[in-house]
């Protein structure tokens, strides 16, 4: 069976521990093709994976939902009802600092595993989770080193098939230069395959994204932590490595996603910021006065209404925000 997962930050990992094909909802082939009825103030990318959660659930695939954003938890709610046992919602704690949002997140991490269970998963062997572990944490770090060896898209298309099937294939692409482009991140929510053409404007206009810190992009590796000993036999140890590698903006405090951006941002020279953002979503749009205030840097605000009803004139934006970093 198929577990299509809403969010990178649903442990992909246990669910292939259990038996199970762990699919990123977000990274379906599929994801921004289908012809919607929009209505007004709806997120595209909610209605996309809630018409999404339906189609694979009528395949007798299982979908699990994520309670960080308000649209998506409401997704659950209409997609849960009519498929009983195959649906979830994983409820990720909003703070991370205190011990009762490490227990919230590991009494869900227990219930998600009895959810799998109910869908016919068994655990494997000790040592099969620790190879299961260990190659999915050896990709992401090859992912991670690889963001200035292809071009935006193509670095953004590897991180989509590793969320998709697990597999990550890492070829340099001939027309990529690390060290030319005006170097740029792109900060935000999710970015689907079929708005990567943001990132081809960005460097059809002169620009380098250095730092794809979409909710689909570099950031969505989460944060490199070791593994804390042998961790196949503990749930507790798994857990935690998990849980601390979430990096989101909806997390309070949301210092560590700061910290993430900037030791990014100084690393790379970054000059400019291109915050993306989907119409209803609140939380990133508020980000941008945080932004600029932290790392004094020039701001391009972009949202997916725009990319979708008016990418002309979108371009041209991006165009003339390059002209401002030259």
């Amino acid at each position: 069976m198929e577990v299509y997962l809403a969010s990178p930050w649903i442990p992909r990992e246990w669910v292939e521990v259990h038996g199970l094909v762990p699919r990123g909802l977000f990274s379906a082939p599929a994801f921004g093709t289908l012809t919607l009825r929009m209505a007004e103030g709806i997120c595209s990318f909610a209605q996309q994976s809630l018409e999404l959660a339906r189609m694979h659930g009528a395949q007798g695939n299982a979908v699990v939902f994520v309670s960080s954003c308000d649209q998506m938890r409401r997704g659950f709610d209409l997609v849960g009802v009519p498929q009983g046992t195959r649906a979830f919602l994983f409820n990720l704690p909003a703070t991370w600092q205190s011990g009762a949002a490490w227990r919230l997140f590991r009494a869900e991490f227990d219930r998600f595993t009895r959810f799998l269970e109910r869908l016919g998963g068994c655990r494997q062997s000790d040592e099969s989770v620790a190879a299961i572990i260990d190659s999915a944490r050896d990709t992401r770090t090859r992912l991670r080193s690889s963001w200035n060896k292809l071009s935006a898209r193509g670095f953004a298309e590897c991180i989509a098939r590793f969320h998709w099937d697990g597999r990550a294939i890492v070829e340099r692409a001939s027309d990529a230069d690390g060290d030319t482009g005006v170097p740029v991140a792109v900060v935000g929510g999710p970015l689907t395959q079929a708005q990567l053409g943001i990132l081809d404007a960005i460097e059809l206009a002169g620009g380098r994204v250095a730092v794809n810190a979409t909710e689909t992009g570099e950031r969505s590796l989460g944060l490199e932590t070791p593994v804390p000993g042998r961790v196949a036999g503990n749930i507790d140890c798994l857990a935690q490595f998990f849980f601390w590698r979430i990096i989101d903006v909806w997390q309070r405090p949301n210092t560590r996603l700061y910290a993430w951006l900037r030791e990014r941002i100084e690393e790379r020279n970054v000059r400019g910021i291109v915050l993306w953002h989907h119409v209803a979503c609140d939380l990133w749009r508020a980000e941008a006065a945080s932004l600029r205030e932290a790392f004094n840097l020039p701001i391009l605000t972009l949202d997916s209404e725009q990319a979708r009803s008016d990418h002309l004139r979108l371009v041209h934006r991006i165009a003339a925000f390059m002209e401002i970093l030259r």
